[in-house]
């Protein structure tokens, strides 16, 4: 049996489309700039999606089964980081927003740097921070049990996916292990689609991510009565 059909949330990664195959030799992709930004943490959770079922129908899921299981985890990494980012963001415009109010002049403080951390368990925590800084309900409770249940799968170790040796000198697998990546992705795919995944649309289907948005939005306005759109 193969994955169940993704949930609709994947428009902002295939809106850019290309990357087709080409006369002269083997396919290749475009990435960067204004056009061919993409959503990272969607990339890395569609294309953990197109290996596992590749690998099924070929038979070969065990061969690919630790690179999935590290796009799995960095795609949410990734997306956690993004709420991090937006959460900062929001609590130094605040700040700047006030100072203008008082000196029109006054210039944008600096902004707390999301840190190259990697543990779950430690992003967990700095984001109930950052959310309760701007005021927000916490952190919702399925983004604390994929955590959870991802930290579960690395043992608590972020380079476990990704060598077969860890820095103890320990093998990263010594026994065999039962690594569940179809169902982790059909968990994965929901979380984004009701936390990650942003929403056009105010109110009570607001997620995390669409009022984190409108909520920048707002603060973008309030801060242009003061300064230019350059300024943002």
């Amino acid at each position: 049996m193969l994955l169940k059909p993704p949930p609709d949330i994947y428009g902002s990664v295939l809106a850019i489309g290309g990357g087709s195959p080409t006369r002269e030799g083997p396919p290749v992709a475009k990435v960067g700039g204004f056009w061919s930004e993409p959503n990272l943490g969607l990339s890395y959770l569609l294309a953990a999606r197109h290996v596992i079922e590749k690998g099924s129908v070929e038979h070969r899921l065990n061969e690919v089964a630790l690179p999935v299981a590290y796009l799995q985890r960095h795609a949410y990494e990734v997306a956690l980081k993004g709420v991090l980012e937006a959460s900062y963001r929001l609590k130094t415009d605040e700040a700047w927003l006030q100072l203008l109010k008082a000196d029109p002049r006054a210039e944008r403080p600096t902004q707390t740097k999301v840190p190259p951390q990697h543990r779950f368990d430690e992003l967990l925590k700095l984001l109930a921070g950052a959310l309760a800084e701007i005021n927000y309900g916490g952190v919702p409770s399925e983004v604390q049990e994929m955590s959870k249940r991802l930290g579960q799968v690395e043992d608590f170790e972020p380079t476990r996916l990704r060598y077969l040796t860890l820095r103890s000198g320990a093998q990263s697998f010594p026994q065999s292990v039962l690594l569940h990546v179809g169902e982790t992705q059909e968990q994965l795919e929901a979380v984004f689609e009701n936390v990650f995944v942003y929403k056009d649309v105010a109110g009570a289907n607001e997620n995390l991510v669409t009022s984190l948005a409108y909520e920048g939005m707002a603060m973008d306005q309030a801060l242009l009565k003061f300064v230019s759109i350059d300024e943002l």
